[in-house]
């Protein structure tokens, strides 16, 4: 046997010691590439982690920041860039924004601005909710005796809230009718419509003007009121003469 021959027993065994060293060797080697890849792919996971928090979180929280703040300066234009930047996620976010805006901007009767946020609302509890002050501010406006910018806020109104303002009308209307101001009377109670008996009232402000004319001598403008109730009360015996 070779096995036997000379000094092949100790080389014998300084080989398998080699290779058991050799094995030994290139299992931690393995162990340590296991371990820096393992390492890798967690730090690389990491990084696309860290990005996506960037791209998706972060950035876009900072652009909604910024569209509000431009909202807020009523810069709509900029405030629509960054806004149009952003994922469906900020959607509602978005339209509680322009709904923010606009309660702000109709209580401070910035009514050309908030238009613009108007036209971005679909909620029907925003529409609700800013309709009541578009409603409360028209009646103020009412009340104020200023037609003008009642009817401005009333044309806003997404609801149907009619009857309320023709009653605001008609209780301004009567407050001037009853103090003889019936050229003011007129214009409230015909805002106020068919609200109780506002167009009998109406009728008995254009008689009592021409009566007044007449009685003055003002017949071209007695004749002008009276011939709009010809066949009220005595209108028609006061044309006739």
């Amino acid at each position: 046997s070779l096995s036997s021959y000379r000094d092949s027993k100790q080389n014998i065994e300084k080989c398998k010691e080699l290779l058991c060293n050799l094995k030994d060797k290139q299992e931690k080697q393995n162990k340590l590439i296991k371990k820096w890849s393992i390492i890798s792919a967690s730090a690389f996971a990491a990084i696309i982690l860290v990005i996506v928090i960037i791209t998706n979180i972060i950035v876009p929280s900072i652009n909604f920041s910024k569209a509000v703040k431009l909202l807020e300066s009523n810069d709509f234009a900029q405030a629509d860039t960054y806004f149009s930047k952003l994922n469906s996620f900020y959607n509602s976010k978005i339209e509680k924004a322009y709904y923010n805006r606009a309660i702000e901007l109709a209580s401070n009767t910035n009514l050309t601005y908030f238009k613009k946020c108007q036209e971005q609302i679909s909620s029907k509890k925003y529409i609700f909710d800013i309709d009541e002050i578009l409603l409360a501010k028209c009646l103020e406006f009412i009340e104020k005796k200023d037609i003008s910018k009642a009817e401005e806020y009333y044309a806003l109104i997404s609801t149907d809230d009619s009857e309320k303002i023709r009653e605001k009308y008609y209780e301004v209307g009567i407050d001037f009718f009853k103090n003889s101001k019936y050229e003011d009377a007129i214009k409230y109670l015909a805002n106020a419509k068919t609200y109780k008996d506002a167009e009998s009232l109406i009728k008995d402000c254009y008689y009592n003007i021409g009566s007044q004319q007449y009685s003055k001598g003002d017949y071209n403008n007695a004749l002008s009121n009276l011939e709009k109730v010809s066949n009220y009360k005595d209108s028609a015996n006061l044309i006739d003469d």
